[in-house]
């Protein structure tokens, strides 16, 4: 059974329907429109690839090793000098039942250290062929390195020096720590 309306309601509703649509489908745009301009913009959200480092300080010179090379920092040590030893290595310590060499590189960096090793900090170092810990002068922070923001290979690089960036307006280089452990100066024979 048909049910009539009349004709006047009809192209009301019909109209009411096509307003609504028309809401619905410039809403629809509108959204599209803000969706797609989104992902036009996302590559400037995607964060530039950081370098995780800790900064370090030997002498007034500040300096850097990224956090995949570090075990651990160590502030309170003991530290047992051995005879007849290259005048880097300071000496050795336990580390867990672990004997590891101590290395001080401030004279890979021309830079002399009058500080008493007590007063320094270890860092022990993993990843590399052999276990050491670098002796420094103070543990500053770790930081997070844009790559934009480290120059490689430039001035005050050397065989040593893997990049340069500034950190609080000071100069800091990033130690290529593979090349100094590798460096027949670092080798005990």
């Amino acid at each position: 059974m048909k049910t009539s309306i009349p004709v006047g309601e009809s192209l009301s509703q019909e109209n009411d329907n096509t307003d609504e649509l028309e809401q619905l489908k410039q809403g629809l745009a509108q959204l599209k429109q803000s969706f797609d301009s989104s992902f036009n913009t996302a590559p400037n959200l995607v964060a530039e690839k950081t370098t995780p480092l800790l900064l370090f300080k030997l002498g007034h010179e500040v300096y850097a090793i990224t956090l995949s090379h570090i075990q651990q920092v160590l502030v309170d040590f003991d530290i047992t000098v051995l005879p007849f030893t290259p005048g880097f290595i300071e000496g050795v310590i336990n580390l867990n039942g672990d004997v590891l060499s101590v290395s001080n590189i401030h004279g890979f960096f021309n830079l002399s250290h009058n500080k008493n090793p007590q007063d320094s900090k270890l860092i022990v170092l993993k990843n590399l062929d052999f276990d050491t810990a670098l002796l420094v002068d103070d543990v500053l922070t770790a930081v997070d390195i844009q790559q934009s923001q480290l120059n490689r290979g430039g001035q005050g690089c050397g065989e040593f020096v893997e990049g340069t960036f500034l950190y609080k307006g000071q100069l800091a280089m990033l130690i290529a720590i593979e090349n100094l452990m590798a460096s027949p100066l670092m080798q005990v024979s």
